[in-house]
């Protein structure tokens, strides 16, 4: 079918699969791409069957639906979004989902002969097509229970594989090492016992064990660029499951931070800067072409938040006008991305029983991590223990003392060292941290003390950072959060995975900006349709009910 040539164009030049073409290598290819019409509920392929084309979605909204593992994933796509990455592979697999039309649909379809020529015709596109292809089938295969219906990703990948090279070369050569030293060992010292074999096979497997380690702890590593945000999940089995992510509407800047080494392998560092410091994504294959399409969704969020300011105003015009205003649009509930804080399995079950992290009705409630509360409980614990352990050995015989003193210990010191124990625990509980819809709380209260809370606006944030110290806190999860409020600084000490209550403290932010940026778009916006209704009224002649009267006319 016929569609207008120009739109092709301009739908091709944003694209950052062709970013690197000139304005005439664009229009030729859109010389070269087919049109086709779906009609509402059709479906352009499906899953499993042989891969055909490449579609870009030139209107309309089109649903990808993937079965895999006893799982439904569904994803909906609008313009100018693209499907059917399967055929950008070198070679195509099957197709690992279902795309059906959700209304009418136009594609623009890049046959397999026409990728092909592309492919050879331009490098940098062979190599973005490549990148994308990859993505989309690691994209499949992994489980993101905190994406949206309407949030595609169009990036996920892991470090370049030559630093997984370079990981196991540590591990791979102490294995050998280990193994050809205790096989001496048995041969010499041990003369093939049991006792020989049993510490043989004891190193193979902690040996094995370690390099299965290391390769599973590389491969839950992920980058990912979706049309909502920029994330980065880091994962240490039963230790925690972290994600660092930024809105699109936060980032500020985004720049490639490479090594003579890099250049040359080709992987580096993409830096998304936001206006609470730094998200890195590191060690990433080809990551100018991903700055691109980072690049890509900022300038979609845009002009998705132009599109919807411009229907708001023409809403309101058509009310105060009586024209019948249009039905709007669904917008996707902000619910749709709610980020999920999941820790690991141990981590979680301690979180919850310690309630370390605690949501009600909107409000989060924080408290310091359990490592602190062992150490403000293990003295006074186990001095109760002595306690209690000597007054058993008196009455049991053990000890030579009489029963009586065994009483007399017990009057003395198991009330001062399980008090102790009992305030200090409450020293902990009492010590919380709040964020509300609107605030920030820093709550200090002492047992039978005075008790302090400091707070402050979330519009007053100047920034928001955080640290992990020591070996403990790296390996438990625990640090202190900063937030810099005018010229004060508000802390929350010692509370649980640092990065995921910077990222909470930063989506509130995010929030309420976003909600006083309605409201003074909204008030703008009434105040326009205030002169509009009024300039109307004049212009057919019903202001406040008169004619204008020219001066020195009789009345």
């Amino acid at each position: 079918m016929e569609v207008n040539r120009s739109d092709v164009i301009d739908l091709l030049r944003g694209s950052h699969l062709f970013i690197s073409l000139s304005p005439a290598q664009i229009e030729e290819i859109a010389n070269r791409v087919e049109a086709f019409l779906y009609q509402e509920k059709q479906v352009i392929f499906e899953q499993d069957a042989p891969v055909e084309s490449f579609y870009f979605l030139f209107s309309g909204r089109v649903e990808l639906v993937r079965h895999y593992k006893d799982e439904e994933i569904k994803v909906i796509l609008s313009e100018p979004d693209y499907f059917g990455e399967e055929a950008l592979a070198d070679t195509p697999p099957p197709r690992l989902a279902t795309a059906t039309a959700l209304t009418n649909v136009i594609v623009l379809r890049f046959n397999g002969e026409l990728i092909d020529e592309l492919k050879k015709e331009y490098p940098k596109v062979e190599a973005a097509f490549r990148l994308v292809a990859a993505s989309y089938h690691l994209a499949m295969r992994t489980r993101m229970p905190w994406r949206g219906p309407r949030e595609v990703v169009h990036y996920i990948g892991r470090h370049h594989p030559i630093f997984l090279v370079l990981r196991l070369i540590l591990p791979v050569f102490l294995a050998l090492l280990t193994t050809i030293v205790t096989s001496y060992l048995d041969v010499v010292l041990f003369r093939g016992s049991a006792l020989g074999m049993g510490l043989l096979l004891l190193v193979v497997l902690i040996n094995l064990g370690w390099l299965v380690w290391v390769v599973v702890d590389f491969y839950n590593d992920y980058s990912i660029v979706t049309n909502r945000r920029v994330a980065y999940l880091r994962k240490i089995l039963l230790i925690y499951d972290s994600r660092q992510e930024v809105p699109l509407d936060a980032v500020l800047a985004d720049d490639v931070r490479t090594t003579q080494l890099g250049r040359i392998i080709g992987y580096g560092d993409i830096i998304v800067r936001t206006y609470t410091g730094e998200l890195i994504l590191s060690r990433l294959a080809q990551p100018y072409l991903i700055v691109n399409l980072i690049n890509e969704m900022r300038e979609r969020a845009k002009a998705s938040r132009k599109r919807a300011r411009l229907e708001s105003i023409d809403q309101i015009i058509r009310r105060r006008l009586n024209l019948g205003a249009d039905e709007p649009l669904p917008q996707p509930s902000s619910q749709e991305v709610k980020p999920v804080v999941k820790s690991g399995k141990l981590t979680q079950f301690l979180s919850d029983l310690f309630m370390l992290r605690v949501e009600q009705d909107g409000t989060i409630i924080y408290r310091t991590h359990w490592f602190i509360l062992f150490k403000k409980t293990m003295l006074p614990f186990l001095l109760s223990l002595v306690v209690v352990a000597a007054m058993i050995s008196i009455f049991a015989g053990i000890l030579p003392l009489p029963p009586v003193l065994a009483l007399v210990i017990g009057v003395l010191f198991l009330p001062i060292t399980a008090g102790w124990l009992v305030y200090n625990y409450f020293d902990w509980r009492n010590d919380r941290y709040i964020i509300t819809r609107d605030t920030i709380i820093d709550v200090y209260k002492k047992p039978l003390g005075t008790e302090q809370k400091r707070s402050a606006p979330l519009k007053n944030i100047l920034s928001i950072d955080f640290e992990r110290l020591g070996l403990i806190g790296l390996i438990l999860n625990f640090g202190t959060v900063y937030i810099r409020v005018g010229d004060s600084t508000l802390t929350f000490n010692n509370v649980m995975a640092p990065s995921e209550v910077q990222r909470e403290l930063f989506q509130r932010f995010m929030e309420f900006k976003q909600r006083e940026e309605e409201r003074a778009e909204a008030s703008i916006n009434e105040q326009l349709a205030d002169w509009i209704e009024e300039y109307h009224r004049m212009v057919q002649g019903k202001s406040n009910g008169k004619n204008p009267t020219r001066l020195g006319e009789n009345s």
